[in-house]
């Protein structure tokens, strides 16, 4: 078993653990937004698109977030695959929002050590979906 307090990897990672995911989301949406076409190719395809564009919209959030908790512009170019004067120009005038802006609180400084009080909360997680179910839509 893979040791919890390991560090995420510094670089983007297409693996079977991303892609098992992904397929459990696209084949809950695709049910949720229409169950009929379960197994078409534009249904599919449509939800690839809008989670791509979801994904899209939270990346600009925690790029904000990731500077307001004081993380350089060349790590985030890592995890992005640009280099940092890129990414400094993409985002550098963004201020977290959204998701990332009930976690922030700006007035008081963050603390970064795992579990400790006052330390960020991890992103919520995902609950109810089933990987038993042959469409891995929600239990």
């Amino acid at each position: 078993m893979n040791d919890p307090r390991r560090l995420y990897p510094t670089r983007p990672v297409l693996d079977d653990d991303s892609a098992r995911v992904l397929e459990e989301a696209l084949n809950t949406l695709t049910v949720l937004r229409s169950p009929m076409f379960v197994g078409d190719a534009c249904a599919e395809l449509h939800a690839m698109v809008s989670l791509r564009a979801q994904i899209d919209a939270w990346i600009d959030d925690t790029v904000a977030a990731a500077r307001d908790q004081g993380t350089t512009w060349t790590v985030i170019g890592r995890q992005l695959g640009l280099p940092a004067s890129e990414v400094r120009s993409l985002y550098r005038s963004r201020r977290a929002e959204g998701r990332w802006a009930r976690v922030l609180d700006r007035s008081t400084p963050v603390t970064r050590s795992a579990g400790a009080a006052g330390s960020l909360p991890w992103r919520p997680r995902i609950t109810g979906i089933s990987t038993d179910h042959p469409l891995g839509s929600p239990a």
